[in-house]
Parts: structure tokens; sequence; C-alpha cells
């Protein structure tokens, strides 16, 4: 019928499902940054808005929150489709190291 097959599906969810495990290693405010923003879709300047805060500390947050999901999600590659896992393959080789969690300061 074109829609997914069941192994489709499942890679889905564990895709949602470490997607949103990996969101739980932020904190408060680096999650709602993120979401805003990367979920969302909004501006700095209405997440900024949205959660009282100026737009360096939008920045600084959503820095700090993408390099932890970062981390995070190329510790557990093998859950992602084959099209991210290269992505997260990439930015070791560039980088020349694994990406670690940071945590908010």
């Amino acid at each position: 019928d074109g829609g997914p097959t069941p192994e489709q599906v499942i890679l889905s969810r564990e895709v949602m499902a470490c997607i949103e495990s990996s969101l739980e290693l932020l904190s408060p405010d680096q999650r709602a940054t993120v979401i805003l923003c990367d979920v969302q879709g909004m501006s700095y300047e209405e997440a900024a808005t949205a959660t009282g805060t100026n737009i360096g500390t939008v920045k600084s947050r959503l820095n700090r929150g993408r390099t932890t999901l970062r981390g995070y999600l190329s510790e557990h590659a093998e859950l992602l489709p084959s099209s991210l896992r290269h992505c997260f393959e990439r930015d070791e080789v560039a980088h020349g190291e694994t990406t670690t969690l940071a945590t908010d300061g």
C-alpha cells in the first residue's frame, strides 16, 4: 500500500526512543530551548521571549544542548538510519575525537 513496512515502523520507534532518552540528559533550560528552536522552529528571538531570557542565553543553551544530543546520539548511532549514522562518523573524523557530553553551567 506504499506505507511504511513493519521494520520501518519499529526502527522509527527506536529512533524516537533514543532521541527522547537523549533529551532527558539535558537540563530543563537546555531541553526547553532545544525543543523551542529545533522542534518547534522558533527563532532565537522567539525562544528568548518564550523563556524570559536574552538571545545570548538562548544561543548558549542551544549550543550546549545540541552538543549533548550529538554526543549521546553518536554513542547510540546503531539505532539511527544509515543516512544519519554517516553524519556522526564524518563529524568524529573531522574533529579527530568523539563528542563528549556537556553540562549546563
